[in-house]
């Protein structure tokens, strides 16, 4: 049975045997979970967003435990950063950790710095913000490291939505 699932990975994301040793140790829960809901992620990861095979790799060797996600959460965190906030594809597969962030939060920051103006996403402009700076574990520090403004502004703002 492992041996079945760890062939699967090695096929699917055309893996060398030191990626999967990475991916085991980094993702280990991957191995536990049905192959049915990773191979449907990749399929619509694919299919809908239109990740290139290569990209798809590319993420999964970068954060493998993007797979271990809703697949509905990944679409709905990129449906918005692409769409609505213009960040580039490359820019995402750069940073996949950001399409298994919490939506409301992700949505109300990227909001927050919209409103501020400055929702500044492009590296190469100044006042750039990374998208690692999106994923903050508390608002405090997100307040702190990244608007510049006090807790209490940014759930001030957030009530308004």
């Amino acid at each position: 049975m492992l041996d079945t699932k760890l062939n699967w990975f090695r096929k699917k994301f055309h893996l060398t045997d030191k990626e999967v040793q990475e991916f085991v140790l980094s993702a280990p829960k991957l191995i536990t979970l049905p192959l049915q809901d990773i191979s449907n992620t990749y399929f619509n990861m694919n299919t809908q967003l239109g990740f290139e095979y290569a990209e798809l790799k590319k993420i999964f060797n970068q954060y493998a435990k993007l797979f271990i996600y809703d697949y509905k959460l990944i679409e709905l965190n990129f449906d918005f950063l692409y769409n609505e906030m213009n960040i580039s594809r490359q820019r995402l597969i750069d940073y996949p950790p950001i399409l298994k962030q919490s939506f409301q939060q992700l949505r109300t920051r990227c909001l927050y710095l919209k409103y501020l103006k400055r929702h500044q996403f492009d590296p190469t402009k100044p006042n750039f913000v990374s998208l690692k700076d999106l994923c903050l574990k508390t608002n405090e520090l997100f307040c702190q490291h990244v608007t510049k403004t006090s807790p209490g502004h940014y759930l001030n703002f957030m009530k308004t939505l």
